[in-house]
């Protein structure tokens, strides 16, 4: 997949990644959206994207070893846990060799969503 893919839908890009990094994004997906009412889904940047009250909210994407999460930028009260995965400023990427943490990913997501309410 080039970066300059155009994707009309998360399903779009879904349907152009291989099968293990597709259900992880799904089981993110599911997670984003059993967790926080009201958010949309869109692509942004080439990638699936959440939204929440008109604003990108949290984006994730595949890659060849990994899973990226990226706008995840409340990741302070978290650092223990994050220690042994990749991250960057509001990035994180978690290791298709490994199990995908949900319960980690869910703490993050519900962070998320408090900080993007407190800047309403």
């Amino acid at each position: 997949m080039g970066a300059e893919a155009k994707f009309a839908t998360i399903d779009d890009y879904l349907q152009t990644v291989g099968s293990e990094g597709r259900a992880r994004l799904e089981a993110i997906r599911q997670l984003v959206t059993e967790e926080v009412p009201g958010v949309t889904e869109a692509v942004s940047y080439g990638i699936p994207t959440f939204r929440l009250a008109g604003k990108n909210f949290l984006h994730m994407a595949a890659y060849k070893k990994h899973i990226g999460l990226y706008g995840a930028s409340t990741m302070a009260p978290l650092a223990a846990e994050l220690e042994r995965y990749r991250t960057g400023k509001g990035t994180l990427q978690f290791p298709l060799s490994d199990p995908l943490p949900l319960e980690l990913i869910r703490r993050i997501v519900s962070l998320r969503a408090g900080e993007h309410e407190a800047h309403r």
